[in-house]
């Protein structure tokens, strides 16, 4: 329809704006990197993790807290060795937990001080020139 006609025109209309700015690709690319590599490495697995621990599909202790999905696998009958004596439960699960903000947290720093570095890359001579 008419609307749909209507973004393809803005988005063009952006994208040649943008290409006749000529920015600086390399610099673009950098901080693509630095922040879509921290949060596939770090931020997103760390935060997936959390979310599915505190899914409650998960069954819990008696203690309330969550088990780790090894304790699940341990519980079934399979050929793994039992992994339910070194379950995540109790304060183990909240030390887990706390591992893995910690993780998440790490990966958001990374993520500043490549961007930081990148968008500093503009004052350096570059070696291709």
């Amino acid at each position: 329809g008419g609307k749909g006609r209507i973004h393809v025109f803005l988005s063009l209309g952006a994208i040649t704006a943008v290409a006749f700015a000529e920015p600086p690709l390399d610099q673009l690319a950098a901080l693509g990197g630095a922040t879509g590599g921290s949060l596939l490495i770090y931020i997103a697995p760390a935060l997936m993790t959390l979310r599915l621990a505190s899914r409650p599909i998960l069954p819990r202790s008696e203690s309330g807290s969550f088990i780790i999905a090894a304790d699940i696998a341990a519980d079934t009958e399979s050929e793994a060795p039992s992994d339910a004596a070194h379950g995540y439960r109790g304060p183990v699960a909240g030390a887990y937990a706390a591992v893995l903000w910690a993780m998440a947290a790490m990966g958001v720093v990374l993520a500043g001080a490549g961007s930081y570095s990148a968008l500093q890359a503009r004052d350096r001579p570059s070696d291709l020139q």
